[in-house]
Order: structure tokens, then sequence, then C-alpha cells
């Protein structure tokens, strides 16, 4: 019987793609498994970079209160959602809420758990207040 080897370095490229359905890509009503599919549809506050560093998205800046409890963020002006209606520190608050009204679907998420208000400063701030300090120490 004749025996084969493998190459010892890859030749080429394989792409392979599966079936599945996403499910509803309502961001307050997801599971688990659909955040990847809603991570192409819907943009965060701040997102990481490569290495875990925390960068500025729609959060154009922020800041952290001493004791770690309370996060003020600024907003990036001139976005609108898909329909027209303009991002500002009211959306941001109004999701939140969504989110903040069902925990009990939202529990997995440490973060969830650890807010304890969403509010608006003006039109382009909003704040966050979490139980305990220290969510996050990259102020960005």
């Amino acid at each position: 019987m004749a025996g084969g080897h493998a190459s010892a370095s890859p030749k080429g490229t394989l792409t392979y793609s599966w079936t599945g359905n996403v499910g509803p890509l309502d961001p307050h009503r997801y599971s688990p498994n659909q955040m990847f599919a809603q991570a192409m549809v819907y943009e965060p506050l701040v997102r990481y970079r490569e290495g875990g560093a925390i960068e500025p998205w729609l959060a154009t800046a922020w800041t952290v209160s001493p004791d770690g409890r309370t996060y003020d963020f600024t907003l990036r002006e001139g976005v609108v959602f898909s329909d027209g209606s303009p991002f500002d520190a009211a959306a941001v608050k109004a999701n939140f809420d969504a989110v903040l009204a069902d925990r009990a679907r939202h529990d997995w998420l440490e973060l969830i758990a650890q807010i304890r208000e969403v509010s608006v400063l003006d039109g382009r701030a909003c704040r966050s207040v979490v139980r305990s300090g220290g969510v996050h120490g990259d102020r960005g």
C-alpha cells in the first residue's frame, strides 16, 4: 500500500460557507449566535482594536469619573440612521433603555448587569452610570 504525505506548506486558500438563519436583526431581540450578523449592521459607541485597546467609534470621546462609575460619551456629529433620522443622545438612551427593560434576556452580558442608568446630557452627549467602578479602565 503506497502512502501519501501532506505538503509541509499550504497551497492556495480554502473558502467555505454554510447556510444558517441568523434570526431577527433587532438588536434588542438577538440570540448570542446572531451577534456576528448584527455587527455587520449596527455600530457601537466604542470598539476594540487589535490587541484589545478601545477606540472611539460612534462616540468620539469619553471620560470616566474618578470612582469609575460614570461614563460621559461625546457622540459623533452628522451620523444618521438608514431612515434618515439623526443619531443623537436620545437615540443612544432609547436603545440602552430597550435593553435594560429586558434585563433577563441580556443578563449573560455582564456589562448589561452593571449598567444602572443612561441619561441624555445634551444632543451630542450621554451618560452611563454603572453599579461598580472599573467596568473598563481604558479611557480612549
